[in-house]
């Protein structure tokens, strides 16, 4: 059981983590604050002007900012851990249905997956209100970790 978690959980985090800086490189898309349209600073000499998600960034960058806002890499790793921790909770039902008290165990269950979902809900709506990340990039982030809850399926440890 351990062995599988840390398993389902380096598939998760470590791959999710390489594709995210990978596509974070890729994209280098500015951040809200980053932007003329979104920024709330006065200072405009280092703002870039806004574009859509999931294109190359290829403009004026006066300030050598990073602008590594798409994908979320908070909202990847957040979601990682959440997506195994409910992998390896299904796994175990099996061994749950077995036992005395059950239902209590079955209850836990439900109450820590509705847990993880607003968990995972607030820190992607965080980093929007904090102007990190724009709505596109949280769900980004989120569609990389899904992406590699498959690949840690398919490849389960014996």
């Amino acid at each position: 059981l351990y062995m599988n978690y840390l398993f389902v959980l380096f598939c998760q985090l470590g791959l999710s983590g390489l594709l995210t800086l990978i596509l974070k490189k890729t994209f280098n898309r500015p951040r809200p604050r980053e932007t003329i349209e979104f920024s709330i600073s006065e200072e405009i000499s280092c703002l870039v002007p806004f574009f859509t998600a999931f294109r190359v960034f290829k403009g004026l960058n006066p300030c050598e900012l990073s602008h590594a806002s798409c994908p979320s890499g908070h909202s990847s790793a957040v979601w990682s851990i959440f997506l195994a921790t409910i992998i390896i909770l299904r796994q175990n039902q099996i061994y749950i249905k077995n036992l005395k008290f059950s239902w209590i165990f079955i209850i836990v269950q439900q109450l820590a997956y509705v847990l993880l979902f607003v968990c995972g809900a607030g820190i992607m709506m965080a980093r929007i209100i904090v102007q990190a990340h724009f709505f596109t990039d949280v769900t980004g982030g989120a569609c990389v970790a899904l992406i590699f809850v498959g690949f840690s399926q398919m490849f389960e440890p014996l």
